[in-house]
Order: structure tokens, then sequence, then C-alpha cells
């Protein structure tokens, strides 16, 4: 049902983007835009988290000065605690983001959100810097409409330019990448862009960067617990499975069971934190199990996720991103064939992309952390071959390098990235 329900959301807001085209883009050329405005959307409709976020953070008047950064938020209370940082956000939906839309001259956004509703028509004429939410294992945008319109219409241009009305494959001003690699081969299959930056991803300077605005929006009662057990000398990880098309947690639809995962956890004494997508709407009927921590949906999990000894994922790009702390992965694919198959796919080969031990099961699991706990470096040769090929900057600062390639004249070299 609730599938059915983004689909009626989508199809509304692409009749409402369609009317707001007529209505708005000529406005949107007819006003002037402002160099110095830099406008920041978030995925999700505007929530405080991934590339956005991190840029945002890394660009404020001290470091970029000259330039005024503004944030879409999603809610009143964001707008607030933001302004309690000392920065400025506006409300989504309101008259002034829709100004903001109007008048900024460059707009920074990190999904394909900003083409709903009236956002798509007044943004004509402004710099539109997509920094995208993850460098990607498997097929988005352009290369997944290829294979889906291959597959379901056998006409790919007829679905391509339903996209392109709808806004979802307008090409962008800059896009951001992590390596000449990744726009390779991933990349340049999936935009279309006029410039591309290889600066890497915002997000990841939060490993390097603790400045308390990087923590809004971070679970805090996650954040105690993992202080907590760091004060034992226990060990932490991460579990951070992807979706799939239906949108259910893999717990929900009983694929994993959720004792066994908790027992696992205990048995080598782990707290394991649980951050499932966004997008999964499954109802679990208790997240009260010893050994897990299930990380708040729409929160920020980069600032927590460097505290982590080990991560285990499937086919989610977090992995690539924890690649730069130099710590164990463990891939637990358990639905590999069914999800190559059926759900996505992808631009490197599976196996020889994923530096980390493949389990399909929580026995397997649970041997696979244990080894992680107590040898950090195993596997350590492998992720180095993919981090370096991967990452042109395996380090922080990815904010400070982007804004110096897009504001050249503003930025300040020696405080650019630096937070606050």
């Amino acid at each position: 049902m609730k599938v059915i329900q983004r689909r009626a959301l989508s199809n509304a807001l692409l009749l409402l983007g369609s009317v707001a085209w007529s209505l708005l883009r000529p406005v949107a050329w007819l006003v002037r835009r402002r160099e110095d405005l830099v406008a920041f959307y978030g995925r999700d409709g505007g929530r405080f988290l991934d590339n956005c976020k991190h840029l945002f953070c890394g660009g404020s008047a001290e470091t970029l000065p000259g330039i005024r950064t503004v944030y879409i938020a999603h809610s009143d209370e964001l707008v607030e605690l933001i302004a309690g940082y000392g920065r400025e956000a506006v409300r989504k939906g309101t008259l002034a983001e829709l100004l903001l839309w109007l008048r900024a001259g460059t707009i920074m956004v990190d999904s394909v959100d900003w083409t709903d509703g009236y956002r798509f028509a007044a943004s004509q004429g402004a710099r539109i810097v997509q920094l995208w939410h993850g460098i990607p294992l498997k097929h988005v945008q352009l290369a997944r409409v290829r294979g889906r319109a291959r597959r379901r219409f056998g006409l790919e241009w007829a679905y391509q330019l339903y996209l392109r009305a709808s806004g979802r494959l307008r090409p962008v001003s800059w896009l951001l990448s992590t390596s000449p690699f990744v726009t390779e081969h991933a990349f340049s299959r999936s935009f279309l862009y006029e410039a591309v930056s290889h600066a890497g991803y915002p997000r990841n300077d939060a490993f390097f960067d603790g400045s308390p605005l990087r923590m809004l929006n971070v679970d805090q009662r996650a954040a105690s617990l993992v202080a907590a057990q760091r004060q034992r000398g226990g060990s932490v990880g991460v579990y951070a499975p992807t979706f799939r098309d239906s949108l259910a947690d893999p717990f929900a639809k009983g694929e994993l069971d959720l004792e066994g995962l908790s027992a696992a956890a205990m048995a080598v004494g782990t707290l394991l934190l649980v951050k499932l997508h966004p997008w999964m709407h499954g109802h679990l009927r208790s997240t009260d199990h010893p050994g897990l921590v299930f990380v708040a949906p729409d929160s920020d999990i980069y600032p927590l996720l460097c505290h982590a000894d080990f991560l285990v994922t499937d086919y989610s790009s977090i992995f690539f991103d924890y690649l730069m702390l130099d710590r164990p992965v463990i891939f637990f694919p358990y639905d590999l064939d069914r999800y190559l198959r059926q759900e996505r796919d992808m631009y490197f080969e599976y196996g020889e992309f994923t530096p980390g031990e493949k389990v399909f099961d929580l026995d397997g699991l649970e041997a696979a952390m244990r080894k992680a706990i107590m040898d950090p470096s195993y596997g350590a040769g492998e992720r180095d071959r993919i981090r370096r090929t991967v990452f042109s900057h395996a380090s922080g600062s990815a904010a400070e390098r982007l804004y110096r390639e897009l504001f050249p004249r503003a930025s300040n070299s020696s405080d650019v990235g630096t937070g606050q």
C-alpha cells in the first residue's frame, strides 16, 4: 500500500512540476541571481544529513568570506536548531524557500528530490551542484533508467523522455565525484553534467572533524551508548543494510532473525548499531534486544561511524566511505542472487569490489565479527586496493577542496572546511 501511495505522490508532484514549469520558468530567468548566495537542499526533503549537511557545516561566514549559505530545512525545529549555531536556514514549503530557489546563484543538492514540484522550474539559471549520496556500487539514475526501460518497456527513449520532462534527468552544472575511476566507470553512465570535481565527499569530513554543528541530527541515545561501551573497553559495530524495492526491512519480512542477530552480537561482546535505510518501512515488534541499538533512520550516522570497530553491510555505498578508516568490513549479502536478478544491476563485479569477508548466515556473521574485533588489520591489503581506486583523496577536507573549486575568490585556504 505504501509503495502505491509513494507512486501516487510522485505522479502528483510531477503534475505540480509541470504547472510550475509553465508559470515559474520565465520568472526564474528574469530574476537576477546572486552569485554570493548558496542554497542547500538535502536528500529526503531537506533532512540535515549526508553531503549537503557536511558541506554546509564546512562553509560558514568565517571560512567563506563574502558568501551567504542557507540551508533549506524540512521542519521549523531544524531551522531553529541551525540558527542556534549561528547559521541560516529557511523552512521548506515557504515563500522564503521559493525566493531562495529563484535568487540563489548556486544550489547544492545530493539526490533527485530537488526536481520535485516548483523547485525544478524555479532553479532555471542557477548553478546546480549535484553532490549525490555515495559512490554507486549499484546502478543509479540514467544507468538504472536504461536498465528498467529495456527490461520493462523495450522503449528506452520513451522512458527517458518522461524522466527528462519531470526534471529527474536534467543536466547539472557540476557533479561531485571521488576519483576519475569512479567518474569514468559509474557517474559518466548515470548523470548528465557540464563539469566534474574529484574533491571527495564532505560527509567523510565527519571522520576527522568533530565540530558541534556536525553532531546536529545525530541519534543522541545511540551516541551515549557508544560512549558508555567505549568506557567499558567494549567493541562497537555498525550494521547498515541498503533498501530493497519492497521498502520493507529484512526483519519485518522474516529474512533475518532479530533474536539471532542479538545473540550473535552478545556472543562476541559487541554493541551493534543497526542503521536501517530511511525508506524501509517495516514494523518491528520490538527494538529492545541485548547488544543491538536501532539508530533513528532519519539521523546522520557518519559522526558515529568513525567510532565503529567494524562495519557490516550488503550493497550500500557506506562501505566505500568506511574504507577511509581502514577497519574491517563484513559483507552480509544474504539475498545476493535474488538481488542481482530482481533489484539492481551493478557497475562493478560484486566480489571484486567488496573488500571484506562475505557471509550468508548468522553463524558466519558471528565468526566474521569475532575475527574483525580480534584482528583489525584483517583484509587491510584488499581494502587499500579499493580505497586507492575510488578515492583521489583518502582523507578529510573534502568541503575545503570543493569550495576552492567553486568559489576560488572567496575561499580562504587556511580556514575552509574546519567547521564550527
